[in-house]
């Protein structure tokens, strides 16, 4: 049972570590993007937020299969 709780622990902080990566290199773009319109920057913004569920689910079935 504890590995699984330290397996969790860890599969948790590489997800937020990728995101937070992800979502500083989005802000950037996205905040340049807006300068010139909305919907790029829209779409900057979306993509990064999805690229950050996406990475949560993946990291959540590696967890799984794992144990």
């Amino acid at each position: 049972m504890a590995v699984c709780y330290i397996a969790g622990t860890v599969f948790s902080a590489i997800a937020g570590k990728i995101g937070i990566f992800v979502a500083s290199l989005a802000n950037a773009r996205c905040a340049e993007a807006a300068q010139e319109d909305i919907k790029p920057a829209f779409l900057i913004g979306f993509r990064g937020g999805a690229v950050m569920g996406l990475v949560v689910v993946a990291i959540c079935l590696l967890g799984v299969m794992g144990v």
